[in-house]
C-alpha cells in the first residue's frame, strides 16, 4: 500500500451539501476576529457577485440539526451580510480535538493575523493535541486490555501500558 493510499484511506468522509445559515453556529473558542471593515464589505460584495466560491468546513453538532464552522467564519459574515440564507459547507466527522487543530491550521495562513490571534490558536491546537494524547493513553490502558478480555474469555490476558502496542 503507497503512501498515498494510506493518507485517502484514513481521512474522514466529507459530505458536500447546502447548510441553511441559522444551523451554523461559531466554533467555540475561535481565536481568529471577524471584523467589520472594508476587507468584509469587499469580501460581502464578491459574495453578491460571484456567490460562496469555496465551501465552508463544518462539523455536525451531537444531537441536534446545527453545523459548527471549522473554516470560514468570515465567508459565513459575508454571506449573511450579504442577504444570503444559505452556504456551501463540506460536512467532516470531527471530534472536538480534530476540529480544533483544523480551525488554527485553516486559518494560520491569513495575512493580518494580530500576534494574540496567532498565540491563542497556538495554544489551542497544543490543548487539542494534549487531549487528544491523553484520549489515546486512556484507550490504550483501558480499552486494549478489555478488548484482549474479550477475545477469549477463558484466558485472562492484560499488557501493562510499556507492553501494549503503540
Amino acid at each position: 500500500m503507497t503512501n498515498t493510499e494510506i493518507k485517502t484511506k484514513n481521512q474522514p468522509k466529507k459530505k458536500a451539501a447546502n447548510i441553511q445559515v441559522d444551523k451554523l453556529r461559531t466554533f467555540k473558542g475561535h481565536p481568529f476576529k471577524v471584523l467589520d471593515n472594508e476587507d468584509m464589505n469587499n469580501l460581502t460584495e464578491s459574495i453578491k457577485a460571484q456567490g460562496i466560491i469555496s465551501p465552508l468546513i463544518v462539523r455536525a453538532i451531537e444531537s441536534t440539526d446545527e453545523y459548527e464552522v471549522i473554516s470560514g467564519h468570515r465567508r459565513l459574515h459575508a454571506a449573511v451580510k450579504a442577504g444570503l440564507s444559505e452556504v456551501p459547507a463540506l460536512i467532516y466527522p470531527l471530534d472536538r480535538s480534530e476540529a480544533m487543530i483544523a480551525v488554527v491550521d485553516s486559518n494560520l495562513h491569513r495575512e493580518r493575523l494580530l500576534p494574540s490571534e496567532k498565540a491563542f490558536a497556538y495554544k489551542m491546537k497544543m490543548d487539542a493535541m494534549i487531549l487528544s494524547r491523553l484520549v489515546d493513553t486512556f484507550s490504550s490502558r483501558i480499552l486494549y486490555p478489555m478488548l484482549l478480555l474479550s477475545r477469549n474469555h477463558s484466558i485472562a490476558v492484560v499488557l501493562s501500558w510499556e507492553e501494549a502496542p503503540h
